[in-house]
């Protein structure tokens, strides 16, 4: 059986940010590389969530027993039965479920002398109204709307009629509650929305390790939860989960959990606006800057002049606002060379670029009197060029990946989560000792459908 659950709204938000890890996560690293939180904008994820009218209605045909209910009257005389005649059918309004129920019924009256039997069939008309307190406790009331005949029964005993409407309505008396009753059992049995909210609570606060490969971590951080009142669209249902976070992603050891925060009161509420606006605090940890500049321009020999070096090693770190690049050169200069430069965002491109690297004060200090030629040539140009395409791979394997995951993402058997990624930005740009640091925000459009 095929439902949504509020597990799942945990499963889209983990399924979101679990692309930008793979995209933005870095690999392994001994301590972390995040933000502060204080530094960062609040996320919001709306997803409108569709409930299928047909997918509801054989959820409820393959549920309800095919006899639902019968009974034995002594005082009244009279024994019954109701059971299923055909399938149920179901029609929207608001917050208000309509039920269409037909239904065969057959009874057995005692006369004085005798007794006699009948059958008929009829169409009843049950109405289950939702309402969710604050301690996010479904709750449903179930009642009998109206009834018309299908097939009336007349019973006729030599000159003697006997009335069918009052044993109807007998019948229906006695069996409307049982009826209701099963339904409102099935609703709370297929979706306790207390617990399922509680144990999801619970699971977004909690430390998520995502990438063994990376050492990668990720905490929501959230903040809250709402659900929008129900609304109608054609033939389905359709509710607006969203919530509200901090996503944080960690690249080292397990980060401690907060102090665990209670499932806030339930509360009606509809979002300023549709879709996602994730604000993730990420980081281009200078360990795998280090590893792939490395790749790219150990081994390498350049010329100046007469005079070559090669590169033997890179080493990236923070210094201050800015990043530290320590290349160790051979050749016509042994030793070491430290270039420094601060990233800076690209409006109009938006990137993020590492240009006018320099040579560190403490090394052109003493370059001056031994290697002034190495100011010059293409080893400063290569090395900026190295960083800035794996910054610019970074921001490329995002929105690819985001947009592959948005083009049909199973949640579970039957609950697809679609959509599109409209802009990224980055934002709130600065250097950490182990990492430059960033936010980066994603706009885009959800669906979870149901059924479908």
């Amino acid at each position: 059986m095929n439902r949504f659950s509020c597990a799942d709204l945990a499963s889209i938000l983990l399924v979101l940010s679990f692309v930008l890890v793979g995209c933005f996560g870095g690999k392994k690293a001994q301590q972390y590389s995040s933000m502060e939180t204080s530094t960062q904008d609040t996320s919001v994820i709306v997803i409108p969530v569709t409930i299928v009218k047909s997918e509801l209605e054989k959820n409820i045909n393959d549920n309800l027993p095919s006899v639902l209910y019968e009974g034995d009257s002594a005082s009244e005389g009279l024994a019954f039965r109701a059971s299923k005649r055909d399938s149920i059918t179901v029609d929207f309004s608001n917050d208000t479920v309509l039920y269409n129920v037909p239904i065969n019924f057959w009874f057995r009256k005692s006369l004085a002398i005798t007794s006699v039997t009948g059958q008929g069939a009829l169409e009843v008309s049950f109405r289950t109204h939702f309402v969710i307190d604050s301690l996010w406790n479904l709750n449903t009331e179930t009642q009998i709307s109206a009834y018309r005949w299908i097939e009336k029964p007349a019973i006729n005993i030599g000159f003697a009629s006997i009335p069918v409407t009052p044993i109807v309505d007998y019948i229906l008396e006695k069996s409307k509650n049982q009826i209701a009753t099963s339904i409102d059992t099935l609703i709370k049995e297929q979706f306790n929305l207390r617990q399922t909210m509680e144990e999801t609570w619970l699971e977004l606060q909690q430390p998520i390790f995502l990438s063994e490969e990376y050492n990668t971590w990720l905490l929501l951080n959230p903040t809250g939860l709402k659900i929008s009142p129900i609304r109608n669209a054609e033939d389905s249902l359709v509710i607006k989960a969203f919530a509200t976070a901090k996503p944080r992603i960690f690249v080292g050891p397990q980060p401690p959990a907060g102090e665990l925060m209670p499932l806030p009161a339930f509360e009606n509420s509809e979002p300023e606006a549709n879709g996602f606006a994730l604000r993730i605090k990420t980081s281009v940890d200078f360990e795998e800057a280090t590893r792939i500049t490395r790749m790219n321009l150990a081994g390498e020999s350049f010329d100046f002049g007469r005079r070559t070096v090669k590169v033997e090693d890179i080493h990236i770190s923070g210094k201050g606002n800015q990043l530290a690049v320590r290349t160790t050169l051979s050749g016509s200069y042994n030793g070491d060379i430290v270039f420094v430069g601060k990233p800076e965002y690209n409006l109009r491109k938006n990137k993020i670029r590492i240009e006018k690297l320099k040579v560190d004060f403490s090394s052109k200090k003493k370059l001056l009197k031994t290697a002034a030629w190495l100011f010059k040539g293409k080893l400063k140009k290569e090395i900026e060029n190295s960083l800035n395409a794996y910054l610019e791979e970074y921001l490329t394997d995002l929105y690819t990946e985001l947009e592959e995951t948005l083009k049909g993402y199973e949640l579970a058997p039957g609950i697809v989560l679609t959509g599109s990624l409209g802009e990224v930005e980055l934002s709130k740009l600065y250097v950490s000792v182990d990492a430059i640091n960033f936010q980066i925000s994603l706009e885009g459009e959800t669906k979870v459908s149901i059924g479908q």
